[in-house]
Protein backbone atom coordinates (compact mmCIF):
# COMPACT_ATOMS: atom_id res chain seq x y z
CA UNK A 1 0.00 0.00 0.00
CA UNK A 2 1.38 3.59 -1.10
CA UNK A 3 2.55 5.24 2.14
CA UNK A 4 2.77 9.04 1.94
CA UNK A 5 4.71 9.06 5.30
CA UNK A 6 7.38 6.75 4.04
CA UNK A 7 7.77 9.15 0.79
CA UNK A 8 7.68 12.02 3.43
CA UNK A 9 10.58 10.65 4.80
CA UNK A 10 12.51 10.83 1.38
CA UNK A 11 12.06 13.80 1.38
CA UNK A 12 13.61 14.69 4.17
CA UNK A 13 16.87 13.02 3.30
CA UNK A 14 16.95 14.46 0.31
CA UNK A 15 16.64 17.84 1.63
CA UNK A 16 19.02 17.17 4.15
CA UNK A 17 21.84 16.76 1.85
CA UNK A 18 21.38 20.39 0.87
CA UNK A 19 21.39 22.18 -2.27
CA UNK A 20 22.38 19.36 -4.85
CA UNK A 21 23.34 21.30 -8.16
CA UNK A 22 24.26 19.24 -11.07
CA UNK A 23 27.92 18.33 -11.03
CA UNK A 24 28.51 18.41 -7.49
CA UNK A 25 29.17 16.23 -4.60
CA UNK A 26 26.09 17.46 -3.13
CA UNK A 27 24.06 16.00 -6.79
CA UNK A 28 25.93 12.75 -6.22
CA UNK A 29 25.34 11.99 -2.86
CA UNK A 30 21.51 12.45 -3.71
CA UNK A 31 22.76 9.90 -6.54
CA UNK A 32 24.03 7.01 -3.94
CA UNK A 33 21.01 7.98 -1.87
CA UNK A 34 18.27 7.02 -4.69
CA UNK A 35 20.75 3.57 -5.70
CA UNK A 36 20.41 2.49 -1.86
CA UNK A 37 16.69 2.78 -1.80
CA UNK A 38 16.21 1.28 -5.28
CA UNK A 39 18.40 -1.58 -4.08
CA UNK A 40 16.35 -2.22 -0.56
CA UNK A 41 13.39 -2.58 -3.05
CA UNK A 42 14.75 -4.97 -5.15
CA UNK A 43 15.03 -3.06 -8.15
CA UNK A 44 18.33 -3.54 -10.53
CA UNK A 45 20.00 -0.18 -10.09
CA UNK A 46 22.17 1.90 -11.87
CA UNK A 47 24.14 4.89 -12.33
CA UNK A 48 24.57 6.94 -15.99
CA UNK A 49 27.14 9.29 -16.26
CA UNK A 50 27.16 12.03 -18.82
CA UNK A 51 28.95 15.08 -19.42
CA UNK A 52 27.56 18.54 -18.75
CA UNK A 53 28.82 22.30 -18.02
CA UNK A 54 29.29 23.42 -14.90
CA UNK A 55 28.58 27.18 -13.77
CA UNK A 56 30.41 28.48 -11.21
CA UNK A 57 29.36 32.00 -10.14
CA UNK A 58 31.61 34.25 -7.96
CA UNK A 59 29.80 37.64 -8.03
CA UNK A 60 26.28 39.05 -8.91
CA UNK A 61 26.22 42.66 -8.01
CA UNK A 62 23.68 45.84 -8.92
CA UNK A 63 24.14 49.05 -7.16
CA UNK A 64 21.79 51.99 -7.75
CA UNK A 65 22.63 55.41 -6.28
CA UNK A 66 24.81 53.37 -3.15
CA UNK A 67 21.57 51.26 -2.43
CA UNK A 68 22.43 47.56 -3.14
CA UNK A 69 19.70 45.35 -4.90
CA UNK A 70 19.45 42.14 -4.28
CA UNK A 71 19.79 39.94 -7.39
CA UNK A 72 21.16 36.72 -9.08
CA UNK A 73 23.14 36.06 -12.06
CA UNK A 74 22.35 33.62 -15.08
CA UNK A 75 24.01 31.18 -15.13
CA UNK A 76 26.27 30.73 -18.59
CA UNK A 77 25.39 34.29 -19.35
CA UNK A 78 28.02 36.54 -20.17
CA UNK A 79 30.49 36.89 -17.46
CA UNK A 80 32.84 40.22 -19.35
CA UNK A 81 31.62 42.01 -16.08
CA UNK A 82 34.26 40.62 -13.84
CA UNK A 83 34.88 44.18 -12.25
CA UNK A 84 32.11 46.55 -11.51
CA UNK A 85 30.39 49.09 -14.39
CA UNK A 86 28.33 51.79 -14.62
CA UNK A 87 25.55 51.56 -17.43
CA UNK A 88 22.21 53.31 -18.28
CA UNK A 89 18.83 51.86 -17.48
CA UNK A 90 16.53 51.39 -20.66
CA UNK A 91 12.81 49.56 -20.16
CA UNK A 92 12.19 47.78 -22.87
CA UNK A 93 8.94 45.97 -21.44
CA UNK A 94 8.76 42.20 -23.07
CA UNK A 95 11.33 43.02 -25.51
CA UNK A 96 9.51 42.30 -28.50
CA UNK A 97 10.74 43.23 -31.60
CA UNK A 98 8.50 46.97 -31.18
CA UNK A 99 9.41 47.23 -27.99
CA UNK A 100 12.94 46.71 -28.65
CA UNK A 101 13.05 49.38 -32.13
CA UNK A 102 10.82 52.12 -30.08
CA UNK A 103 13.52 52.03 -27.28
CA UNK A 104 15.96 53.83 -29.41
CA UNK A 105 19.68 53.76 -28.89
CA UNK A 106 20.30 50.64 -26.46
CA UNK A 107 24.24 49.88 -27.26
CA UNK A 108 25.74 49.32 -24.45
CA UNK A 109 22.62 49.84 -22.03
CA UNK A 110 21.33 47.46 -19.54
CA UNK A 111 18.00 46.72 -20.14
CA UNK A 112 15.14 46.31 -18.25
CA UNK A 113 12.71 43.52 -19.42
CA UNK A 114 9.21 42.78 -17.53
CA UNK A 115 9.14 39.02 -18.10
CA UNK A 116 8.80 36.50 -15.14
CA UNK A 117 12.46 34.81 -15.55
CA UNK A 118 11.16 31.85 -13.28
CA UNK A 119 8.16 30.76 -15.53
CA UNK A 120 9.71 32.08 -18.14
CA UNK A 121 13.26 31.35 -18.48
CA UNK A 122 15.92 33.47 -21.23
CA UNK A 123 15.76 32.01 -24.28
CA UNK A 124 17.63 31.70 -27.83
CA UNK A 125 14.97 33.56 -29.46
CA UNK A 126 15.45 36.90 -27.21
CA UNK A 127 19.03 36.87 -27.68
CA UNK A 128 19.01 36.41 -31.12
CA UNK A 129 16.64 39.46 -31.32
CA UNK A 130 18.76 41.45 -28.85
CA UNK A 131 22.37 40.47 -31.00
CA UNK A 132 21.89 43.65 -33.46
CA UNK A 133 20.99 46.24 -30.76
CA UNK A 134 24.02 45.20 -28.51
CA UNK A 135 23.21 45.28 -24.82
CA UNK A 136 25.60 46.09 -22.35
CA UNK A 137 23.77 43.74 -19.66
CA UNK A 138 19.96 42.32 -18.98
CA UNK A 139 17.86 42.67 -15.89
CA UNK A 140 15.14 40.38 -15.74
CA UNK A 141 12.22 40.02 -12.68
CA UNK A 142 10.62 37.66 -10.72
CA UNK A 143 6.62 37.30 -10.30
CA UNK A 144 5.42 39.61 -8.05
CA UNK A 145 4.66 37.50 -5.41
CA UNK A 146 7.50 35.37 -5.37
CA UNK A 147 9.48 35.45 -2.26
CA UNK A 148 13.07 36.10 -2.74
CA UNK A 149 15.39 36.29 -5.86
CA UNK A 150 14.68 32.78 -8.00
CA UNK A 151 18.28 31.27 -9.72
CA UNK A 152 17.61 30.86 -13.56
CA UNK A 153 19.66 28.98 -15.91
CA UNK A 154 20.60 30.28 -19.68
CA UNK A 155 21.30 26.44 -21.45
CA UNK A 156 25.04 26.09 -21.66
CA UNK A 157 24.46 24.03 -25.21
CA UNK A 158 23.01 27.48 -26.93
CA UNK A 159 26.09 29.65 -25.42
CA UNK A 160 28.15 28.70 -29.01
CA UNK A 161 25.31 29.46 -30.84
CA UNK A 162 23.58 32.43 -29.43
CA UNK A 163 26.02 34.19 -26.29
CA UNK A 164 24.51 36.20 -24.11
CA UNK A 165 25.14 39.12 -22.46
CA UNK A 166 25.74 39.05 -18.32
CA UNK A 167 22.00 39.07 -16.94
CA UNK A 168 20.61 39.45 -14.05
CA UNK A 169 17.32 38.76 -11.94
CA UNK A 170 15.94 41.20 -9.67
CA UNK A 171 12.50 40.66 -6.76
CA UNK A 172 9.44 42.37 -8.68
CA UNK A 173 9.63 45.37 -6.36
CA UNK A 174 12.99 46.25 -7.25
CA UNK A 175 12.35 46.35 -11.12
CA UNK A 176 8.95 48.33 -10.50
CA UNK A 177 11.26 51.06 -8.74
CA UNK A 178 14.15 50.74 -11.31
CA UNK A 179 11.43 51.26 -14.17
CA UNK A 180 9.55 54.01 -12.21
CA UNK A 181 13.06 55.99 -11.98
CA UNK A 182 13.36 56.36 -15.47
CA UNK A 183 16.57 56.01 -16.76
CA UNK A 184 19.49 55.96 -14.48
CA UNK A 185 23.13 54.79 -14.61
CA UNK A 186 23.36 51.90 -11.71
CA UNK A 187 26.82 49.77 -11.53
CA UNK A 188 27.00 46.27 -12.21
CA UNK A 189 29.03 43.32 -12.10
CA UNK A 190 28.99 39.50 -12.86
CA UNK A 191 31.70 37.27 -12.43
CA UNK A 192 31.27 33.69 -13.10
CA UNK A 193 33.11 30.73 -15.01
CA UNK A 194 31.84 27.24 -16.45
CA UNK A 195 34.05 24.14 -17.03
CA UNK A 196 33.50 20.72 -18.07
CA UNK A 197 31.62 18.34 -15.64
CA UNK A 198 29.62 15.25 -15.40
CA UNK A 199 26.04 14.75 -13.80
CA UNK A 200 24.25 11.48 -13.82
CA UNK A 201 21.16 9.77 -13.90
CA UNK A 202 19.91 7.15 -11.78
CA UNK A 203 17.34 4.32 -13.02
CA UNK A 204 16.18 1.40 -11.20
CA UNK A 205 14.89 -0.96 -13.10
CA UNK A 206 11.67 -3.36 -12.79
CA UNK A 207 11.76 -5.98 -15.58
CA UNK A 208 8.55 -7.07 -16.95
CA UNK A 209 7.07 -9.57 -19.38
CA UNK A 210 7.86 -7.39 -22.03
CA UNK A 211 11.40 -6.75 -21.17
CA UNK A 212 11.61 -4.39 -24.04
CA UNK A 213 8.43 -2.12 -23.49
CA UNK A 214 9.53 0.29 -20.87
CA UNK A 215 7.78 2.52 -18.76
CA UNK A 216 9.27 5.49 -17.40
CA UNK A 217 8.51 6.87 -13.78
CA UNK A 218 10.38 9.97 -13.61
CA UNK A 219 11.21 12.95 -11.35
CA UNK A 220 15.01 15.14 -11.21
CA UNK A 221 16.77 15.29 -8.30
CA UNK A 222 19.16 18.09 -9.01
CA UNK A 223 18.37 21.92 -7.91
CA UNK A 224 19.22 25.22 -8.29
CA UNK A 225 22.59 26.83 -6.51
CA UNK A 226 21.36 27.88 -2.76
CA UNK A 227 18.30 25.80 -2.94
CA UNK A 228 17.85 23.12 -0.59
CA UNK A 229 14.71 21.59 -3.43
CA UNK A 230 12.29 20.52 -1.29
CA UNK A 231 9.13 21.08 -3.78
CA UNK A 232 11.90 21.42 -6.38
CA UNK A 233 11.98 18.42 -6.46
CA UNK A 234 12.94 15.88 -3.00
CA UNK A 235 8.98 15.62 -3.33
CA UNK A 236 9.40 14.02 -7.03
CA UNK A 237 11.85 11.31 -5.88
CA UNK A 238 10.07 10.63 -3.18
CA UNK A 239 7.08 10.08 -5.28
CA UNK A 240 9.34 7.80 -7.48
CA UNK A 241 10.98 6.18 -4.34
CA UNK A 242 7.75 5.16 -3.33
CA UNK A 243 5.64 3.99 -6.39
CA UNK A 244 8.70 1.75 -7.05
CA UNK A 245 8.48 0.20 -3.79
CA UNK A 246 5.32 -0.81 -3.95
CA UNK A 247 5.11 -1.22 -7.41
CA UNK A 248 8.22 -3.88 -6.91
CA UNK A 249 6.65 -5.60 -4.19
CA UNK A 250 3.49 -6.45 -6.81
CA UNK A 251 5.71 -8.86 -8.76
CA UNK A 252 6.57 -8.89 -12.09
CA UNK A 253 4.60 -6.20 -14.40
CA UNK A 254 3.34 -6.52 -17.88
CA UNK A 255 6.02 -4.19 -19.16
CA UNK A 256 9.12 -3.37 -18.24
CA UNK A 257 9.49 0.10 -15.88
CA UNK A 258 12.06 2.47 -15.22
CA UNK A 259 12.06 4.50 -12.20
CA UNK A 260 14.13 7.61 -13.53
CA UNK A 261 15.38 10.02 -11.34
CA UNK A 262 17.39 12.92 -14.08
CA UNK A 263 20.46 14.95 -12.83
CA UNK A 264 21.13 18.16 -14.65
CA UNK A 265 17.69 19.17 -15.30
CA UNK A 266 17.99 22.62 -14.03
CA UNK A 267 20.48 23.41 -16.12
CA UNK A 268 18.25 22.68 -19.70
CA UNK A 269 16.68 19.20 -18.73
CA UNK A 270 20.33 17.18 -20.07
CA UNK A 271 19.58 14.13 -17.72
CA UNK A 272 16.03 12.93 -19.81
CA UNK A 273 17.67 13.98 -22.64
CA UNK A 274 20.68 11.79 -22.34
CA UNK A 275 18.62 9.02 -21.33
CA UNK A 276 16.54 8.82 -24.29
CA UNK A 277 19.94 9.46 -26.96
CA UNK A 278 21.32 6.07 -25.38
CA UNK A 279 17.77 4.11 -26.09
CA UNK A 280 18.44 4.63 -29.53
CA UNK A 281 21.11 2.21 -29.03
CA UNK A 282 19.60 -0.11 -26.52
CA UNK A 283 16.84 -1.41 -28.73
CA UNK A 284 14.08 -0.99 -25.64
CA UNK A 285 11.06 1.28 -26.59
CA UNK A 286 9.53 3.70 -24.29
CA UNK A 287 5.88 3.25 -24.47
CA UNK A 288 4.60 5.68 -21.97
CA UNK A 289 6.09 8.66 -19.35
CA UNK A 290 4.89 9.52 -16.39
CA UNK A 291 7.11 12.69 -14.77
CA UNK A 292 6.48 14.51 -11.18
CA UNK A 293 8.38 18.23 -10.96
CA UNK A 294 7.36 20.32 -7.87
CA UNK A 295 5.58 17.98 -5.52
CA UNK A 296 5.17 17.66 -1.78
CA UNK A 297 3.98 21.22 -0.56
CA UNK A 298 1.76 20.69 2.33
CA UNK A 299 -0.74 23.66 0.20
CA UNK A 300 -1.02 23.35 -3.42
CA UNK A 301 -2.91 22.91 -6.34
CA UNK A 302 -2.64 19.52 -8.11
CA UNK A 303 -2.02 19.86 -12.10
CA UNK A 304 -1.82 17.33 -14.51
CA UNK A 305 0.03 18.39 -17.76
CA UNK A 306 -0.90 15.69 -20.89
CA UNK A 307 1.33 15.80 -24.22
CA UNK A 308 0.23 12.86 -26.93
CA UNK A 309 -2.53 12.68 -29.65
CA UNK A 310 -6.46 13.11 -28.98
CA UNK A 311 -6.25 9.28 -28.08
CA UNK A 312 -3.71 9.85 -25.43
CA UNK A 313 -5.78 11.88 -24.02
CA UNK A 314 -9.24 10.12 -23.77
CA UNK A 315 -7.18 7.39 -22.18
CA UNK A 316 -5.43 9.60 -19.31
CA UNK A 317 -8.66 11.78 -18.77
CA UNK A 318 -10.70 7.55 -18.32
CA UNK A 319 -7.12 7.01 -15.79
CA UNK A 320 -7.64 10.39 -13.70
CA UNK A 321 -11.16 9.93 -13.44
CA UNK A 322 -10.86 7.11 -11.71
CA UNK A 323 -9.11 8.64 -9.04
CA UNK A 324 -11.86 10.72 -8.08
CA UNK A 325 -9.16 13.48 -7.91
CA UNK A 326 -10.27 16.81 -10.27
CA UNK A 327 -6.39 18.20 -11.17
CA UNK A 328 -6.10 21.30 -13.23
CA UNK A 329 -5.72 19.46 -16.57
CA UNK A 330 -3.41 21.00 -19.73
CA UNK A 331 -3.12 19.61 -22.85
CA UNK A 332 0.60 20.32 -25.00
CA UNK A 333 4.39 20.96 -24.26
CA UNK A 334 5.38 22.60 -21.01
CA UNK A 335 8.69 23.05 -19.01
CA UNK A 336 9.30 19.72 -16.98
CA UNK A 337 11.68 16.78 -18.81
CA UNK A 338 7.96 14.92 -20.03
CA UNK A 339 7.98 17.73 -23.26
CA UNK A 340 11.26 15.90 -24.12
CA UNK A 341 9.88 12.73 -24.51
CA UNK A 342 6.92 14.47 -26.48
CA UNK A 343 9.95 15.66 -29.02
CA UNK A 344 11.08 12.02 -29.48
CA UNK A 345 7.22 11.02 -30.04
CA UNK A 346 6.45 9.58 -26.64
CA UNK A 347 3.06 9.92 -25.05
CA UNK A 348 3.90 11.27 -21.93
CA UNK A 349 2.15 13.27 -18.72
CA UNK A 350 3.47 15.10 -16.01
CA UNK A 351 2.17 15.46 -12.39
CA UNK A 352 2.88 19.01 -10.33
CA UNK A 353 1.49 21.02 -7.68
CA UNK A 354 1.25 24.88 -8.79
CA UNK A 355 2.25 26.75 -5.84
CA UNK A 356 5.77 28.07 -6.50
CA UNK A 357 6.31 31.32 -5.54
CA UNK A 358 9.19 30.27 -2.99
CA UNK A 359 10.84 27.58 -5.59
CA UNK A 360 14.29 28.27 -6.73
CA UNK A 361 15.31 30.29 -3.56
CA UNK A 362 17.01 28.69 -0.04
CA UNK A 363 13.11 29.08 0.71
CA UNK A 364 12.03 26.39 -0.84
CA UNK A 365 12.72 24.25 2.82
CA UNK A 366 11.26 21.27 4.36
CA UNK A 367 8.91 23.40 6.22
CA UNK A 368 7.31 23.91 2.96
CA UNK A 369 6.26 19.98 2.72
CA UNK A 370 4.11 17.77 4.85
CA UNK A 371 2.92 13.92 4.11
CA UNK A 372 -0.64 15.35 2.65
CA UNK A 373 1.43 17.14 -0.05
CA UNK A 374 2.24 13.56 -1.16
CA UNK A 375 -1.74 11.60 -1.02
CA UNK A 376 -2.79 12.69 -4.34
CA UNK A 377 0.59 12.74 -6.45
CA UNK A 378 0.94 9.41 -5.23
CA UNK A 379 -2.48 8.33 -5.89
CA UNK A 380 -2.61 9.92 -9.25
CA UNK A 381 0.67 8.35 -10.65
CA UNK A 382 -0.58 4.60 -9.33
CA UNK A 383 -3.75 4.72 -11.10
CA UNK A 384 -1.81 5.96 -14.46
CA UNK A 385 0.56 3.55 -13.98
CA UNK A 386 -1.50 0.74 -13.63
CA UNK A 387 -3.62 1.34 -16.90
CA UNK A 388 -0.44 1.85 -19.26
CA UNK A 389 1.06 -1.21 -17.36
CA UNK A 390 -2.25 -3.17 -18.42
CA UNK A 391 -3.26 -1.70 -21.31
CA UNK A 392 -3.23 -3.89 -25.17
CA UNK A 393 -3.59 0.02 -26.37
CA UNK A 394 -3.48 2.76 -24.99
CA UNK A 395 -3.50 4.77 -28.52
CA UNK A 396 -0.27 6.67 -28.96
CA UNK A 397 -1.00 8.82 -31.34
CA UNK A 398 2.00 11.34 -32.19
CA UNK A 399 0.85 13.01 -35.80
CA UNK A 400 3.34 15.22 -37.26
CA UNK A 401 1.32 18.39 -36.15
CA UNK A 402 1.78 17.79 -32.63
CA UNK A 403 5.54 16.80 -32.98
CA UNK A 404 6.44 20.17 -35.03
CA UNK A 405 4.72 21.74 -32.22
CA UNK A 406 6.61 20.40 -29.32
CA UNK A 407 10.11 20.51 -31.31
CA UNK A 408 9.44 24.25 -31.61
CA UNK A 409 8.50 25.11 -28.39
CA UNK A 410 11.18 23.12 -26.80
CA UNK A 411 13.79 24.56 -29.87
CA UNK A 412 13.28 27.87 -27.67
CA UNK A 413 15.50 27.36 -24.74
CA UNK A 414 17.71 24.85 -26.40
CA UNK A 415 15.74 21.23 -25.39
CA UNK A 416 15.86 18.10 -27.41
CA UNK A 417 15.09 18.26 -30.76
CA UNK A 418 14.83 14.42 -31.80
CA UNK A 419 14.49 14.48 -35.65
CA UNK A 420 12.64 12.04 -37.49
CA UNK A 421 15.52 8.76 -37.28
CA UNK A 422 15.06 9.88 -33.40
CA UNK A 423 11.31 9.50 -32.70
CA UNK A 424 11.44 6.36 -30.24
CA UNK A 425 7.76 4.43 -31.34
CA UNK A 426 6.38 1.52 -29.81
Amino acid sequence: MLDENVGFEHIVALTAIGPRVAGSPAERAAGRFLVGKFEDYGLKAEIRPFPIRVWEQKAAVIDANGRSIACTGVSFTGSGMTQARELETVYVERATEFDLKRAGVLHGKALLIARDVYQDYPDTALFERLREFEPGAVIFTASPGHHGVPVVFYNFKDCGRVSAPPCFVVAHSDMTALVANGPARISLQLDGSSADGQSENVIGILEGEAADEVVVVSAHHDTVPGSPGATDNAGGCAVVLELARVFAARGKPKRTIHFCSWGSHETGMHGSEAYLSSLRRSGSKVVAMINYDCIGMTIGDDQVDILGGQGWIEFMDAAIARTGISPLLRHGPGFTDFTNFGAAGIPSVNIQQSYLNYNHTPDDSIDKCSPIGLIKPLALGSVILEAVLDAEDYRPDFDAALLDEVRMFNSRWGWSQFDESAVLEP
